[in-house]
């Protein structure tokens, strides 16, 4: 099938269509393709950070989260207007904010390099995203279902103790960088249980409908999110060398989860 379709109808079937539908928008191709795409970005992204001798290390993940936050935070005003806006959608949107946010660093490493102003690069970024944030809160944010994020948070509270609890057991492997993403991966699937049980909304990505169809509940996304995390920051650990490679690999890993958690119960509370 994929083979008799021209160029045109293959990117319009599997990307442009998607990009805009309000039942889906991912399919295995464009999955895939996504994926590839975070890859390449991960790999930009460490050998930049590596020619401006930015450390990647608990600092830059302050630093450069809040980008996730609101590129989400955009994301759910795509969302919420009746027009498809696309470069609000995947993956223009995380393209859009990766480059805002290394504008951020690039600024921050300049006044923390370049001038006498006590300013670390990751404070400016911090700083920069968080005032942009409550900006944009104030732009078009509302509070619609309060109760329901209550949930979500709570249910991830109880993770982030359990891996504080477990850092004092283990502390070779629960760090604060570890810890930081396996948070924000059950803080992903915490509002995917709470959106579908309890609101009403469904779930868009491949596997996890297809693994949710199989057992026929969304709580399967708390075992299975815990357990692929865990194994692959296992492996980071284990089989990478490189520091500043392996913490590259896990902000993406971060980003990966906290946008859509975030994008989840921003969606949820607002109503959207």
């Amino acid at each position: 099938m994929l083979l008799l379709m021209n160029p045109a109808a293959f990117f319009t079937t599997y990307f442009a269509k998607p990009l805009c539908s309000a039942t889906g928008g991912y399919n295995i191709v464009n999955t895939i393709a996504y994926g590839l795409l975070a890859a390449v970005l991960a790999f930009g992204l460490y050998y930049l950070f590596k020619s401006m001798k930015v450390k990647i290390d608990y600092n830059f993940f302050w630093g450069a989260s809040p980008f996730v936050i609101l590129g989400s935070l955009w994301h759910v005003y795509a969302d919420a207007v009746s027009t498809c806006i696309p470069y609000l959608q995947t993956p223009f949107i995380y393209l859009m904010f990766a480059g805002i946010g290394i504008l951020a660093m690039v600024i921050g490493l300049f006044i923390e390099k370049r001038t006498k102003v006590k300013l670390k690069y990751w404070h400016f970024m911090l700083i920069t995203a968080s005032i942009a944030t409550v900006l944009s809160a104030f732009y078009f944010f509302k509070i619609v279902q309060p109760i329901a994020v209550a949930k979500i948070l709570g249910l991830t509270s109880v993770f982030a103790l359990f891996f504080h609890v477990f850092s004092k057991k283990w502390p070779k492997f629960f760090t604060p960088i570890n810890k930081c993403v396996m948070t924000a991966a059950m803080f992903d699937a915490a509002s995917t249980v709470v959106g579908m049980t309890g609101y009403g909304y469904a779930e868009k990505h491949i596997l996890p409908t297809y693994l949710i169809n199989l057992v026929g509940t969304a709580w399967i996304m708390i075992p299975l999110k815990f357990v692929v995390i865990l194994l692959a920051l296992y492996a980071i650990d284990r089989l990478e060398d490189d520091t500043q490679f392996s913490n590259m690999i896990k902000f993406v890993i971060l980003a990966v989860t906290l946008g859509p958690g975030t994008r989840n119960t921003l969606r949820i509370l607002m109503g959207v």
